[in-house]
C-alpha cells in the first residue's frame, strides 16, 4: 500500500506540469513534506516517471552545501542504478557541470538521440545533472545550458532545498 501511495503522489507531482510533449510552457510547483518523511525518495520516483514521460533533462539543486549535494547525488546514483552493470544506461549523469567542450558534447549526443525519429527507445537516455545551490554553480549550469542550446528541449527541475532559497519563479511576469 505504501509503495502504491508513493507512486500516486509521484504521478500526480508529475501531472501537473507541462507535458514534455508540449511545444512551450512552464510551470512551478512547491510540493512540502515533514522532515524524514521521504521527500527525496519522492523526487527519486517523480525524476523516474519524467524519464519514463519523455523528459530529456531532469536537474536536481541538492541543497547549498556540498555534503548534501554529495549526499543526494549518491543517493540518486544508487536509487536509480545508475552504476548497476546489470542495469541498461537509460541515465547519464553530471555532478556540477562546467561548460567543458566534452561535457558539452556529451549531452548534445544524448539530445540528438532523442531527436532523431529512427533510434530506439533502448538508446535515449535522459541527461541527469545534480547542482548545488552557489551562485557561481548555477551560473556555471546556465552556462552550460546555453552552449548546448536547450531550446524545446523538455526538462524537470527539482529543487531539494528550496526552504534554504529558492529560484526567481516569477521572472515569466517580469519580476
Amino acid at each position: 500500500t505504501s509503495r502504491e501511495d508513493v507512486r500516486d503522489a509521484a504521478v500526480s507531482i508529475l501531472s501537473k506540469g507541462v507535458s514534455p510533449t508540449a511545444t512551450t510552457g512552464q510551470q512551478t510547483g512547491l510540493v512540502v513534506g515533514y522532515v524524514q518523511s521521504g521527500k527525496t525518495m519522492s523526487f527519486e520516483i517523480v525524476a523516474a516517471l519524467a524519464r519514463d514521460n519523455g523528459f530529456q533533462v531532469v536537474i536536481v539543486v541538492a541543497g547549498t552545501a556540498i555534503p548534501l549535494l554529495d549526499q543526494s547525488t549518491g543517493r540518486l546514483r544508487r536509487d536509480l542504478r545508475l552504476d548497476d552493470p546489470e542495469r541498461e544506461r537509460r541515465w547519464i549523469q553530471f555532478q556540477s557541470p562546467g561548460d567543458d567542450d566534452a561535457t558539452v558534447q556529451s549531452i548534445r549526443d544524448v539530445l540528438d538521440d532523442f531527436r532523431y525519429p529512427c533510434t530506439p527507445e533502448e538508446y535515449k537516455k535522459t541527461v541527469l545533472i545534480t547542482v548545488l545551490k552557489n551562485h557561481r554553480r548555477l551560473q556555471n549550469l546556465c552556462t552550460l545550458v546555453r552552449a548546448v542550446g536547450m531550446q524545446g528541449v523538455p526538462v524537470l527541475i527539482i529543487d531539494d532545498e528550496a526552504d534554504l532559497a529558492s529560484l526567481n519563479n516569477e521572472v515569466a511576469q517580469g519580476q
